[in-house]
């Protein structure tokens, strides 16, 4: 018995949904994205400084590294459906290149010279993205949309070794790439501009990516970060 009325249930909370959908107008939406390194360089930094750490101790005078690390930037197309009393549900796909880093270390040494190293890492993601939003008046042009996404994420990860001196030419140009994916996630508290046909969407965004463990010398990922969307909603 309690199967049956689960069943009758659902089956009413699909029907119902399914109707609003094919009533609703469909909604369609364009995001240009940017979200901070934040933490996705502690895998990386790790790594190097261990590695300078192990010259040092085999020998070489003294081992420093700088780490430079760019925005991550991308875009998002999806589509939402209003659903009556309860908000727009959709789905998305976007692409987000980077956070890339470059990492310079220097090593000094009076036996065998002086010696550099390069590591550029780049990076890159493709999330799919199921979408929720409500939309909540503050006036007659402006309203607040909170919003929330869960879905898949693809990551790869390539790191590319070169150097500057002779007696390390044999790293000259080695590269390991990885790829991944995992549970992807954001919360986008949005700020929506409403003009007659169309909407201006700007959003602030805390994202949290998959992991990545540290395997066949790439370095491991863990990032979560703020971003920043600006957006057309049609």
């Amino acid at each position: 018995m309690k199967k049956i009325i689960v069943g009758v249930l659902l089956t009413g909370i699909v029907v119902s949904l399914t109707s609003s959908l094919y009533a609703a107008k469909v909604k369609t939406f364009v995001d240009l994205e940017m979200f901070l390194p934040a933490n996705v360089y502690d895998g990386l930094e790790t790594n190097v400084k261990n590695a300078a750490q192990e010259v040092v101790d085999a020998g070489c005078d003294s081992a420093s590294y700088k780490i430079e690390t760019t925005a991550a930037l991308g875009a998002r197309v999806g589509v939402l459906f209003p659903i009556e009393n309860f908000g727009d549900i959709g789905v998305s796909i976007g692409y987000i290149a980077g956070p890339n880093s470059e990492t310079k270390m220097t090593f000094n040494s009076t036996v065998i010279g002086n010696a550099t190293i390069n590591v550029d890492r780049k990076l890159t993601f493709t999330r799919v993205l199921g979408e929720f939003k409500k939309d909540i008046p503050i006036n007659d042009n402006w309203s607040f949309k909170p919003g929330v996404g869960f879905g898949m994420a693809f990551g790869k990860s390539k790191e590319t070794v070169t150097s500057a001196t002779a007696w390390l030419a044999s790293m000259d140009g080695d590269s390991y790439a990885k790829s991944w994916n995992g549970f992807t996630w954001e919360v986008s508290p949005t700020f929506t501009r409403k003009y007659n046909t169309v909407d201006l969407n700007l959003a602030l965004k805390y994202v949290g990516f998959p992991k990545l463990k540290e395997n066949d010398n790439v370095s491991k990922i863990d990032w979560s970060t703020l971003g920043f969307s600006i957006g057309l909603g049609f």
